[in-house]
This record gives structure tokens, C-alpha cells and sequence, in this order.
């Protein structure tokens, strides 16, 4: 986290898990970078996964049309 350019600590609710930025009053310029992590990546192939299984038990047990 970047805040008028210059790295920042950032703290989080332990009961929310929101993050907090510390800034000054008035107007600032805060940059936030989030990266993939790992519990993400393996997530988005279990729901890629989901969706080919989903589409190929729908092919298999479409009724044929007469």
C-alpha cells in the first residue's frame, strides 16, 4: 500500500478483516496492490472445474429430440 507515493503499514479488524490506511486529512493518493494468492488461484480452477462438469453432465443427460 502506497500513500502519496510513500510505502504505509497497513493494520486489520481482526473481527472484519477490513484493512486500514492510515492517511492524512485532505486529499491523498492511495494505491492499493492486490496480488493472486494461492487459496484464489486453487479456487478459480475449482469453479472452472465445476462449470466443465456441470456442462458435460447436462450433454449427457439432455433428452434427445425427436
Amino acid at each position: 500500500v502506497q500513500v502519496n507515493g510513500r510505502a504505509v503499514s497497513v493494520e486489520t479488524q481482526e473481527d472484519t478483516g477490513q484493512m486500514v490506511v492510515p492517511v492524512t486529512a485532505g486529499e491523498n493518493d492511495v494505491q492499493i496492490k492486490f496480488v493472486r494468492t494461492w487459496d484464489r488461484t486453487i479456487g478459480g480452477l475449482i469453479s472452472v472445474l465445476a462449470v466443465l462438469a456441470m456442462a458435460g453432465a447436462s450433454r449427457i443427460w439432455r433428452k434427445p429430440s425427436r
